[in-house]
């Protein structure tokens, strides 16, 4: 198994926070080269961390809505200013990355139209696999089955004169 970092050189943003990489590497071969590998142990401990991460901060703080009302009034502001932002959020596959009725998170570049474009991270052979795995299971959940239903719904516009008073920004 090896840990992936990075889609190629793509702007991401983060609470307004700009970087770009500039290669497309793999965790694994950055511990290398610092002479730090990455041992069966750690990443058994990365997964267990993030698999985890929202009951650890539920533990500390009570609750996660805090984080998820914050990243939700940022991905508005990026759909309403057309910022054409990454962001990794969950939508129906389209193109190569298409799993059915399945919704995967990856990152997506954001504007007034919604998803402008998906950018395909480069898997190995071993994490394509488990994504379609994953991709079965998932279609079996009676969520996916009104999943038809649901995508020929009208996307939402928000136009700036549409936004209430109070909003800022």
């Amino acid at each position: 198994m090896d840990l992936e970092i990075g889609c190629g050189a793509w702007a991401s943003d983060s609470m307004r926070r700009h970087f770009t990489t500039t290669r497309s590497t793999t965790l694994s071969s950055v511990a290398k080269e610092v002479g730090r590998p990455i041992t069966e142990g750690l990443k058994a401990q990365i997964n267990e961390k993030v698999r985890r991460a929202a009951y650890h901060i539920i533990e500390g703080k009570g609750s996660t809505y805090f984080g998820i009302g914050a990243t939700l009034a940022r991905i508005v502001h990026a759909i309403r200013d057309d910022e054409r932002a990454v962001f990794t959020v969950s939508t129906p596959g389209t193109g190569e990355m298409a799993f059915g009725n399945v919704c995967f998170s990856l990152p997506r570049v954001l504007g007034s139209r919604g998803v402008v474009a998906t950018l395909r991270p480069v898997l190995s052979t071993e994490k394509e696999e488990a994504m379609n795995r994953s991709a079965v299971v998932l279609s079996w959940s009676p969520c996916c089955a009104d999943s038809d239903r649901i995508s020929r719904a009208e996307p939402v516009r928000i136009r700036r004169q549409d936004r209430p008073q109070q909003w800022s920004g």
